[in-house]
């Protein structure tokens, strides 16, 4: 199911203009770099507007994104190029057509499959289209940390030169499926011709802990390599709720 409604990706952009994808391609593209030099091709599962994915064609990199938001990728086309190619797929029907070097999903993509069965299909169907030894990168809600610093109700303010927008974002914890809901209401007024929308959306998040990632990631055929947070590289917390996890292909499954 697509969680993006088109009013919600219409915003997207502005939603987050102060995200630093520079920064963040930066640190995944290091990471894969240091792990497989000759790496050149990249899987982006879940890559949205395709913002990051700009970012590491600047890293030499050939890149792929796909997101199941045929609303996104609509906007993410607009930057295609011959070294940046976008398509409308979901990771759980992800089909062995075409082998990467690596895979990365970005944004806490990950945090959006739900389901323990989903999610282990997620990790075969990555391990599938990797080369021998490939990457695979992914950040997430790390548990303790928002079991310790339980998500409350915020209210964000964006505008540009047309729009003006308020979303409220209202979470609703479910310890038992390890599941943040999180409802978010968006009212936009646009500056120039006065019109106001108003929308509502609801983004199920789940949260992690390492246990369990280390075995679905074992019985999906990847090695562990690194479990640290995300930009800083530093050791993880109960105060750190974006965590990276590093993988590489040990064997075919």
């Amino acid at each position: 199911m697509d969680n993006f409604t088109p009013a919600y990706t219409a915003y997207y952009n502005l939603f987050y203009c102060d995200k630093n994808y520079a920064l963040e391609a930066e640190y995944v593209a290091s990471k894969i770099r240091n792990i497989l030099p000759e790496a050149k091709k990249i899987l982006d599962i879940g890559c949205g507007t395709g913002m990051h994915d700009v970012e590491f064609v600047k890293h030499g990199f050939l890149i792929h994104g796909i997101d199941r938001s045929e609303n996104m990728i609509t906007i993410a086309k607009q930057n295609e190029s011959d070294q940046l190619h976008f398509s409308c797929c979901d990771a759980l029907a992800l089909q062995k057509t075409e082998r990467f070097d690596a895979v990365v999903s970005l944004f806490h993509v990950i945090s959006y499959i739900t389901e323990t069965e989903d999610l282990a299909k997620c990790f075969r169907n990555v391990n599938a289209v990797l080369t021998p030894g490939g990457v695979f990168i992914f950040d997430f809600w790390y548990g303790p940390a928002v079991l310790k610093q339980r998500p409350e109700k915020r209210v964000r303010v964006m505008q540009n030169e047309i729009f003006h927008i308020e979303r409220i974002a209202t979470p609703v914890m479910n310890e038992a499926r390890h599941v943040v809901e999180v409802t978010f209401d968006i009212s936009s007024l646009n500056r120039k011709t006065g019109q106001k929308h108003s929308f509502r959306e609801l983004h199920p998040m789940r949260y992690f802990f390492e246990s369990e990632l280390t075995e679905l990631l074992s019985n999906a055929g990847f090695a562990q390599i690194s479990f640290e947070q995300f930009l800083t590289g530093s050791s993880i917390g109960e105060n750190t709720w974006g965590v990276c996890r590093i993988a590489r292909k040990e064997r075919q499954t």
